[in-house]
């Protein structure tokens, strides 16, 4: 495809939990973004960071977050025609050396959209660099990342980290902070292909944390990188164990221990709202040398600094890396992550589907829509109030995006899905919600999944007549149970049965050492609405010409030992 910047515009789904249903309120509508406009002239000769529709080839590796009303792209690698030819005497990819930005407070079609492009003066071009916001929303962090070449390598700096401070424009300046550590910042690895959390909403002054990944010589040039060896499976870099935590207020670096290893090319988020600090939630990505799979996740608490996992039902993503995140938090006290792409190495693919995990139930939902093209190693971010925007390679081959009719019938029938407007509220702005909205009553449809509650009995119906009576409603309450812990026990997950097909991996790490979520209710299933009952069923009454008979008080008792 043929674009300066190709991005997949997804409006989020919004979804409603109960023990019973999933109420699809909205489906995902995919919108191009691909025709780009850069200010000033350009010669096809030109090398450029943001090159136009006719020369764009393909960018990967980049970072975006948002920032007031642009979106900023920092990072990455970027590929182009010069003269009509491939990269000529080049690599296959350039470092992207400047910061891009998209104005979002305005409308734009996939012809007219604008990026910005703002030269770096200070830090190399780097990719797969940790990228987090301040606390403030007015600026952002890099740290690690990777060099695509020996003069970038030379220049990497290790006694600070780059800040870019934006100017509402969509440009700004890059600053150079020095923390109040900087002795343990040099003994520290940087690492690229790690993941980010930022805690905000617990912590006023923010706290960034930055989990796993890999260092190499392209990564961290110090002489006091203490790690040596190389994973030919991670491009020649060693995997790095731990988490890195960076206070903006003190300007502090630390290290936290992780209990499960390795962690590489994963993905990070925080939800404020559950439980009484937040949860940071780790995701995918490769587990101790294996892929992880999505039926366990992985938490830990910001303040007791305790590891966590909790189990999840649903259908879950296959096991994949490289995957996109987004987080979004609904006026109905649910928050849902949606993950999209990935790829898994070990299976030799690449995914172009999305998965959305629904909190607190702890609940994946495939969604019923997919990208044309697999996408891995892309960012997204949340924009508006109900958009996920995807920063993906070329993927729309068969004709150039820019010679495509926004109002085409080609793109209604490639990407529109009966769209449901609703409101959703940006995990930026998300605050706790402890009077949940009402829930609408749910309709199982075909993509709703029945939960196990189901299965036990909660009937409140009047007294029943006789003891004979009352003893079979108990025997019958006792088989339900006995039954429903049975099938919770036995039934395989859809992860464990796509891994007894496939011959997949067992060699992903044990997680034993943690704890299961524990029955505090700090962390609590969303209430609903009890059901109606159906009307279609009838009711009978105990036919009143049968007397329920007593035990006869004066006959001796059966089974009782004498002495």
């Amino acid at each position: 495809m043929n674009t300066a910047m190709e991005l997949v515009y997804y409006p989020c789904l919004r979804w409603l939990y109960s023990s019973a249903t999933f109420l699809w309120l909205s489906v995902l509508l995919h919108l191009l973004l691909g025709s780009s406009t850069v200010y000033g002239q350009e010669e096809d000769d030109e090398y450029l960071d943001a090159p136009p529709a006719n020369r764009f080839l393909r960018r990967g590796y980049a970072r975006a977050t948002v920032l007031g009303n642009h979106v900023y792209i920092d990072g990455g690698e970027v590929s182009q025609l010069i003269n009509g030819e491939p990269q000529p005497g080049h690599n296959p990819a350039d470092p992207n050396n400047s910061t891009l930005s998209i104005d979002i407070s305005y409308s734009w079609t996939a012809s007219t959209v604008k990026i910005k492009a703002t030269p770096k003066k200070g830090p190399v071009a780097l990719s797969d660099q940790a990228l987090w916001n301040d606390v403030t929303g007015t600026a952002f962090y890099i740290y690690g990342g990777r060099a695509l070449n020996t003069e970038s390598t030379n220049n990497i700096t290790k006694d600070g980290i780059w800040k870019f401070l934006f100017d509402g424009e969509g440009r700004g300046t890059w600053a150079y902070e020095r923390p109040s550590n900087p002795q343990f910042l040099k003994k520290l690895n940087l690492t690229d292909k790690a993941a980010v959390a930022t805690l905000h909403d617990v912590a006023p002054d923010g706290v960034a944390f930055v989990i796993g990944g890999t260092t190499s010589i392209d990564v961290d040039p110090d002489s006091n990188n203490t790690s040596s060896a190389t994973d030919p499976n991670h491009g020649y870099g060693a995997p790095i164990p731990g988490m890195v935590s960076y206070d903006m207020r003190r300007r502090d670096f630390s290290r936290v221990n992780t209990p499960f290893g390795t962690f590489v090319d994963g993905r990070a988020h925080f939800v404020p709202q559950f439980g009484s600090n937040g949860v940071l939630l780790v995701l995918g990505g490769e587990l101790g040398g294996g892929v992880s799979d999505f039926n366990n996740i992985t938490f830990y608490d910001p303040k007791s600094g305790d590891w966590r996992w909790q189990k999840t039902m649903g259908d879950a993503p296959t096991e994949r890396k490289s995957f996109c995140m987004v987080g979004v938090a609904s006026q109905a006290g649910i928050y849902e992550l949606f993950l999209f792409g990935g790829s898994n190495r070990d299976l030799g693919n690449l995914y172009n589907d999305t998965y959305i995990l629904s909190l607190p139930g702890f609940v994946w939902l495939k969604a019923d829509t997919h990208s044309v093209e697999p996408r891995n190693n892309h960012d997204c971010v949340v924009i508006g109030k109900r958009q996920m925007l995807v920063l993906v390679e070329d993927w729309y081959k068969d004709r150039n995006l820019s010679d495509l009719p926004w109002s085409s019938g080609e793109v209604k029938r490639m990407f529109v899905k009966n769209p449901i407007l609703f409101n959703a509220v940006p995990s930026s702005t998300a605050t706790t919600n402890t009077n949940p909205a009402k829930s609408p009553t749910a309709t199982t449809g075909p993509n709703s999944t029945t939960s196990d509650d189901e299965h036990s009995s909660a009937s409140n119906a009047g007294p029943v007549a006789g003891g004979v009576i009352g003893g079979v409603a108990i025997l019958g309450a006792l088989a339900g149970l006995t039954y429903y812990i049975w099938r919770r026990r036995s039934r395989p997950s859809p992860l464990e049965k796509e891994s007894d097909q496939s011959g997949a991996s067992e060699d992903s790490p044990s997680l034993e050492r943690m704890n299961e979520l524990s029955a505090d209710g700090q962390i609590t299933e969303l209430y609903v609405l009890p059901g109606e009952l159906a009307s279609n069923n009838e009711a009978w009454e105990l036919d009143s010409s049968s007397r329920p008979r007593e035990l006869d008080a004066c006959a001796p008792s059966r089974g009782v030992g004498r002495d």
